[in-house]
């Protein structure tokens, strides 16, 4: 009897020191530190669409996520931050999702949370053993996030290089149309300068650059060619001078026109999300000969921003 007893009370002081020393709260609190410019994670974390890309289970709907067992869903967004509700079928719980900006090129993305209180002992012990696994299943999120935002070309769709800027001839020539520029129309600009060139008796040095820029309703349309040496101006040719100093970054495209305008754009952004100044418009340099490759998808675009 007296065993019975003893042992009846040790198993009321240990459920007691469970008890009394377990928090009435299932609580998180994680964070990964992800190598990329701040403003490129901002926008893209931001943005719940992109999430599919890399979330480590399946999209329920526009808000909604599983994971592990767990479904987020995502209920606010704050100026730097998301809210999420975490439900694991019997609980939930409130969480914040933080960007902190850690350097210009890194952040801190902090994912905490917490469930409210709770003096049932049970649901208290259970909740001990419920903070763990939902750590456990936060963590592998947050890696599969910053595997996923440390590569620039999951944010920008291209790896970007660069290199010093060379003393550069070139020889320059433009229009003005209403219309989307056609294959048609670029390489009727270009084979122009090429026979300028050649009457000239000078040696193209590069492949054609080409920048398309709004001009209120219409497109303006430049289109360059690297030369081996400075050539006289004519009546639509003009020459020009690409000095050495600065830099400029270089990524390359694959597809047709409208993805690699989007790509400029793309390109800008990026120096923009690093703080780089831009001394000059970005080219699109034309690697495939477009007029002798029908199938757009398999045209070469090298996209090049000068910048300091």
């Amino acid at each position: 009897m007296k065993k019975r007893i003893a042992l009846a009370l040790f198993l009321l002081l240990v459920f007691a020191g469970l008890y009394l020393f377990t928090s009435p709260y299932k609580k998180f609190d994680q964070g990964v530190r992800v190598i990329a410019a701040p403003q490129g994670i901002k926008r893209s974390l931001m943005n719940q669409d992109g999430w599919k890309q890399w979330w480590p289970g399946e999209q329920l709907s526009k808000y909604e996520f599983r994971s592990g067992g767990y479904t987020f869903r995502i209920t606010d967004k704050q100026l730097s931050s998301l809210v999420l509700v975490v439900n694991d079928g019997t609980d939930s719980l409130l969480s914040t999702l933080t960007i902190v900006t850690s350097g210009t090129d890194s952040v801190d993305i902090v994912w905490s949370g917490s469930s409210s209180g709770t003096y049932n002992p049970i649901t208290r012990i259970s909740r001990l053993y419920g903070s763990s696994a939902l750590r456990e299943k936060t963590s592998v999120i947050l890696d599969s996030l910053r595997s996923f935002y440390s590569n620039p070309v999951n944010v920008y769709g291209f790896k970007v290089t660069s290199k010093p800027v060379t003393d550069t001839a070139l020889v320059s020539l433009f229009e003005i149309t209403t219309a989307r520029p056609s294959t048609e129309m670029v390489y009727r600009l270009i084979d122009e300068m090429r026979a300028y060139v050649k009457a000239n008796n000078a040696t193209e040095t590069g492949f054609p650059m080409l920048n398309i820029s709004a001009v209120g309703d219409s497109q303006l349309v430049r289109v360059a060619l690297p030369v081996d040496r400075r050539l006289p101006d004519s009546k639509r040719i003009s020459y020009r001078w690409m000095p050495s100093g600065g830099s400029v970054a270089i990524g390359e495209y694959r597809g047709g026109p409208v993805g690699a305008s989007l790509a400029v754009a793309n390109m800008e952004t990026f120096l923009k999300d690093h703080e780089m100044k831009q001394p000059a418009i970005p080219y699109q340099s034309l690697v495939t000969d477009r007029r002798t490759e029908p199938d757009t998808s398999k045209w070469i675009t090298r996209i090049y921003c000068p910048y300091y």
